[in-house]
């Protein structure tokens, strides 16, 4: 059965890698039929044998892509991601011999690295102005997108998060969760509220305004939403871990990440408690007793 696996053909003498494994291993895909395996590709699916990973005991094993009989002479680790379920890296001469068709004068991706203390901006600009470009009724367009490395990583997020259907499921996953989370929470301050009720119209009757009952319901959602975030970060950290390893896909918690869950944590909760005070806030003490 044939596996789709990402294939990455360069010229081992180019300063492509900052990664010291990949560094150090890099040329040997200079000798013929020689290709490095991505470690991390999935078992399930990539595995020599009984689903085995990919390991150093299998150095020299001879496999086959599209037809081609190569060698595997190193392993490296960098994740194979959602495209693949394996990934290895080829010498671009036998990249062309894979897959044929793919001429000396293709080129997918190019790494272009600017002196220290360069503009990026006008970099961009020069090397684009340099480059031929293609005349359409619309006016010349560019044949060579110039990007930096942060808009390359935008660019491929924008489109697994927008254009598959996995970025679809998860978004949906999402605001599910965030309105079952808003539902639940309004459950239990609603219930709470209903079992104090006597207290809030004791309170009310003794001249406390809305304002500071409302403060009190507000006060109970932040401890909700203070709380659950607590447990929610150390179970997802242990989540993390698990699927990352069972997914083979690298899986980070990040600063940006946290912030958000816990920012949207918030507003669920405070949604929720206005809703819930909503009947508390408008009722006459007189008819709370």
């Amino acid at each position: 059965v044939q596996r789709g696996m990402l294939i990455i053909g360069l010229n081992p003498d180019g300063q492509t890698f900052t990664d010291p494994e990949l560094i150090s291993k890099i040329q040997r895909i200079n000798e013929r039929g020689s290709i490095l395996v991505d470690r991390t590709s999935r078992p399930k699916f990539l595995g020599p044998e009984n689903r085995i990973p990919f390991g150093e005991q299998h150095l020299g094993l001879i496999i086959e892509l599209n037809g081609v009989a190569c060698r595997i002479a190193g392993l490296f680790g960098i994740g194979t991601g959602l495209a693949a379920d394996g990934a290895c890296i080829v010498h671009e001469d036998q990249f062309r011999e894979i897959i044929p068709g793919y001429s000396a004068n293709e080129t997918a991706l190019g790494l272009i690295q600017l002196a220290p203390g360069t503009n990026i901006e006008d970099a961009k600009h020069r090397i684009q102005d340099s480059l031929p470009c293609t005349i359409t009724d619309n006016g010349p367009q560019p044949t060579v997108d110039i990007l930096t490395r942060r808009e390359v990583e935008n660019r491929e997020m924008d489109y697994w998060l927008r254009g598959t259907p996995v970025g679809f499921i998860f978004f949906t996953g999402a605001v599910v969760a965030f309105c079952v989370g808003a539902i639940i929470v309004y459950i239990v301050l609603s219930s709470d509220i209903t079992k104090q009720i006597g207290e809030y119209a004791t309170l009310k009757a003794m001249g406390y305004k809305n304002r500071y009952l409302s403060q009190t319901v507000l006060e109970q959602a932040f401890i909700l939403a203070v709380t659950s975030y607590v447990f929610a970060y150390a179970i997802s950290l242990v989540l993390y871990k698990v699927v990352g390893e069972a997914a083979r896909l690298p899986i980070e918690m990040n600063l940006t990440r946290q912030f958000v869950v816990f920012a949207s944590s918030l507003m669920m909760c405070f949604l929720s408690a206005m809703i819930a005070m909503q009947k508390l806030r408008q009722a006459d003490p007189a008819d709370l007793f």
